[in-house]
């Protein structure tokens, strides 16, 4: 959070972007309970986040991917299983 927060936008604008970019990424589920939280989910995906930052997101999360394999689906493949 700490990461969204020095740039100035908030975890579910960050995660929105980072989904919306993936060309195999088909629908974002997003999890609300009130109104005001969808409200903020459907801005969330309208912001656009610069190209700059994502690509600071992208390196971050080298390690995880090489971790997790191509295919991250638990029911599918190995799932990069780390335990």
């Amino acid at each position: 959070m700490a990461f969204c927060e020095k740039h100035g936008f908030s975890p579910a604008e960050v995660a929105m972007n980072f989904l919306k970019r993936r060309d195999f990424v088909q629908t974002v589920l997003v999890g609300a309970r009130t109104i005001a939280q969808m409200e903020q989910n459907l801005a969330s995906y309208e912001k656009e986040i610069p190209a700059e930052l994502m690509e600071e997101i992208e390196k971050a999360s080298e390690p995880l991917k090489a971790v997790m394999g191509d295919n991250a689906d638990m029911w599918q493949g190995d799932g990069g299983r780390m335990f």
